[in-house]
Order: structure tokens, then sequence, then C-alpha cells
């Protein structure tokens, strides 16, 4: 690799590690600003945002900016088929572990059978994330809401970045010819303007698989 290759990977990785809390979650903020839901009613009435949709868009983010979010149960009850639960929320810092940001939050389910703790669960981490990371749903707080429903939602990123899946799979390409996840990196903001894989636009991702495969081994990006 070229002496440039070395430089960028070490300030890219220096950006990286240098981000307390606040800034790393200031940085996904600035990645993703919300969550459009299809438009489809549930009995006609109203539609809802998932827990499935909220993890599917914030996964990738946590991953990129080395975020770890840690769920733990405060309380459950259980009235019934309806159960309610309390839970705590801390988002670590992966590179200073004690440093963390904590927030609660509360959620219902319903079910006749034994998965209303379950659902109640994914109320509860839907919600919280979506607060701390003051995601736009389009839900109406005051209106009906129903989490035992699920539906297929549409996301909109900013920018449309690739998958998580995705930007493994061009790390594991490029490692079979001699790059690592740095030098991949680094050629992803000299070629697309980026700071890394995980931040590649989407509309660019067959380019990448394509220019990647061309590629002879152990010969510079």
């Amino acid at each position: 690799m070229t002496t440039q290759t070395h430089i960028m990977e070490l300030e890219s990785s220096l950006y990286y590690i240098k981000k307390n809390i606040h800034q790393r979650i200031l940085a996904i903020m600035e990645d993703v600003d919300k969550v459009i839901k299809e438009d489809k009613k549930v009995n006609n009435q109203y539609t809802f945002v998932s827990h499935d949709a909220v993890s599917r868009i914030m996964h990738p983010l946590f991953v990129k900016h080395g975020v770890t979010m840690i769920p733990s149960v405060r309380q459950i009850t259980q009235d019934g088929n309806r159960a309610e639960m309390e839970i705590d929320i801390t988002f670590h810092n992966v590179d200073e572990p004690s440093e963390y940001i904590l927030t609660k939050s509360v959620g219902y389910g319903i079910d006749s059978q034994d998965k209303g703790p379950g659902k109640a669960y994914s109320y509860a981490v839907k919600m919280a994330v979506l607060k701390l990371f003051v995601l736009e749903s389009g839900e109406k707080e005051d209106g009906p809401s129903d989490p035992d429903i699920e539906k297929d939602v549409k996301t909109d990123y900013k920018p449309n970045i690739i998958t998580e899946k995705q930007a493994i799979e061009l790390i594991k390409l490029a490692g079979t010819k001699g790059y690592d996840a740095g030098a991949l990196d680094a050629w992803c903001q000299d070629h697309y303007k980026v700071k890394g894989v995980y931040a590649l636009k989407a509309k660019d991702y067959n380019k990448a698989l394509i220019a990647i495969n061309k590629l002879q081994k152990d010969i510079p990006f």
C-alpha cells in the first residue's frame, strides 16, 4: 500500500477513536433522520412504525459509529393478557465502555398466549431509540397504537447507504485481493468521497463491487 493510503487509514482511525458518546450519537443523527411508513392502514384506521423497521435502520449505524445498545428490564407486570414492561437502555462508546448515556422507556404488549412480554419489550426499545435519536416516525402519540401488528415500512436514509451485509461482502471481497478494511475505507474515501465502506451510498454498491473484482492481488488501490 502507498504512504498516502497509510496516512488516510490512520486519519480515519483517529477520527473514529477520538469521538465521545455524545459525538457518536450526533454522527448517527446526521446519517438518518426519519422512518417513513407505507401508506397502509390497519383496520382502515392507522399505520405505525415497527420495531424491526427501526432495528433495520439503526443496527448498521451503531456498527459504523462504534455504539452498543444494552437494554435491561427493571420491572414487568402482567394484567390478564396485557403485559407492561419498564426498561433501562444504555448506549456505550465501544472504545470507552464506561462512557454511556442512560435512557428509560416503557412498553405495553397484548397477546392471548405468551407473547405479551416480548411485544412490550420490543415497543419499549423502539420508542427509546426513536426519542433518543429524535427520529421522525409520523406516529400520533395521542392516537391509537397497536404494537401487536407488524407492517412493512419504507426507510429514508440520509444518505441512502448500503446495508451492513453489503459492506461485509465488499470487505470480504477486498480481503481476497489482499486488502484489509482500513485500505478499503481509504479507497472509498478516495473514489466515492465518503468516510468509509459503511458509508458507501447504495447507488455506488454495484460499481464498487465491479471495481474491486477487477483489482489484481497485492497491487495498490
